[in-house]
């Protein structure tokens, strides 16, 4: 079935030069190219532009920059506000974020480690992609920003003492690694939607970095859950999030898909949809490319794409397609 539904796509091809779908007509799909695949899509890894053509989409911050005004602003996005820093008489800065309320994942079956098929985003989430960020295995590229943390470093010790001299310790699930090592003593959750990220000394530019998908909230059941084994694959291959899109479809080497996420609510910011398509248009060139086809309406108006499908190109020209599921 794939061999002839290949087939019929080539031959449709040639006929209409119409690269894609005549099904698709009236969708609001956005295609395009890419020339190299992501290297991971893990947030606390993730550093090149390549990697951020996905996880800039699939990831919500804390944080994030106003789209119209410049010099650049931080604005809210998660957050209910932009925290002012909280100098405290032993020379430690403090800033407390508070989250908005109705913030979930993107159903996964992850979730099922906690008995649904999606929950609530937690302050206790954003703790513990600080917490990956230091771990020592996990390998982030950004410690050194955040090693002013209070007990940052400390936290990243004694992960890698416990696990050298307990190997029973270090084929515990991550999550309860963390706990059993104490998490970062400047990283305290004071709730469900609020928590506190303690500096040694004033490091202003840090709340740059809460724009950033590095701080992400993840959940401990995607990283439990998507370990590579049973099938599974690696969490590195399979965001689970709270942006915008939901990755549902990847293939590192031909194709993948973001979807719209609908548990993702809009936000009244200036970050609208509009210039979000505004943004692709430099390189949504597979969109632009047929007569046939003109660009997604969606990118005419202020609502999102239903999907977004990415596209490798090859120098024999192999074309392959994409669409909503």
């Amino acid at each position: 079935m794939r061999v002839v539904l290949a087939v019929s796509l080539v031959l449709g091809v040639a006929c209409t030069n119409n690269p894609y779908p005549e099904k698709d007509d009236g969708k609001k799909v956005l295609y395009a190219q890419y020339h190299e695949p992501p290297k991971t899509l893990d947030p606390a890894v993730a550093y090149s532009t390549n990697d951020h053509v996905v996880t800039g989409k699939v990831y919500d911050t804390l944080l994030e920059y106003h789209y119209l005004k410049r010099p650049y602003e931080l604005i809210p996005a998660l957050a209910e506000a932009v925290p002012e820093p909280q100098e405290r008489a032993d020379g430690s800065t403090a800033y407390r974020f508070v989250l908005r309320e109705d913030l979930w994942f993107q159903e996964d079956p992850c979730f099922s480690l906690s008995g649904g098929e999606t929950r609530r985003i937690l302050a206790q989430d954003f703790a513990f992609e600080l917490m990956r960020i230091a771990d020592p295995a996990v390998n982030s590229p950004v410690i050194d920003p955040f090693s002013n943390v209070r007990g940052f470093r400390d936290f990243a010790s004694r992960l890698k003492e416990r696990r050298a001299a307990d190997p029973a310790f270090g084929r515990l699930p991550v999550h309860e690694q963390y706990r059993e090592a104490g998490g970062i003593s400047g990283v305290e959750v004071l709730g469900e939607r609020e928590f506190e990220v303690v500096l040694e000394t004033s490091y202003p530019q840090i709340l740059y970095w809460f724009a950033m998908p590095f701080t992400t909230p993840v959940p401990w059941e995607a990283i439990a859950y998507y370990d590579g084994q049973g099938g599974r694959p690696a969490f590195a291959d399979h965001p689970v999030a709270s942006g915008p899109f939901m990755l549902t479809r990847y293939d590192k080497q031909a194709r993948f898909v973001l979807e719209r996420n609908p548990r993702r609510k809009r936000r009244s910011s200036p970050r609208t949809w509009a210039s979000r398509c505004r943004s692709w248009s430099g390189w949504s060139t597979a969109a632009r490319r047929s007569p046939s086809r003109r660009s997604p309406s969606s990118c005419r108006g202020t609502t999102t794409p239903r999907a977004w499908c990415g596209r490798a190109s090859t120098r024999s020209s192999r074309r392959t397609t994409c669409r909503r599921r």
